[in-house]
């Protein structure tokens, strides 16, 4: 895993089995988890994490998961039907119409 999933993924789920994520409870918790990454403090200045920051730890959580349904690790990708992030998680952080 990238650094930014073991300082963002890995405090709320390193303890938990890769087939507890795939609970009911597991997809209500990675949800819940995507929801609070949105508003991450930055190490850099304390505003949210960028945009990119979330698409890449939530994709990479979603490859990660993935991969563990294709092994039959765990009998279904938890997180398969979690959508991209969009913009509208940082209002302040999106360009206006013009570019600027």
């Amino acid at each position: 895993m990238k650094p930014s999933e073991h300082t963002h993924f890995l405090p709320h789920f390193g303890s938990r089995a890769i087939a507890d994520l795939a609970t009911d409870e597991g997809e209500v918790a990675l949800l819940d988890w995507l929801i609070a990454l949105r508003e991450h403090p930055s190490h850099r200045d304390g505003t949210p994490i960028a945009l990119h920051t979330v698409r890449n730890v939530a994709s990479c959580v979603r490859v990660f998961l993935a991969d563990g349904a294709e092994r039959k690790i765990v009998r279904r990708n938890p997180s398969s039907w979690v959508g991209r992030p969009t913009a509208t998680c940082h209002p302040s952080r999106t360009r206006s119409a013009t570019g600027a």
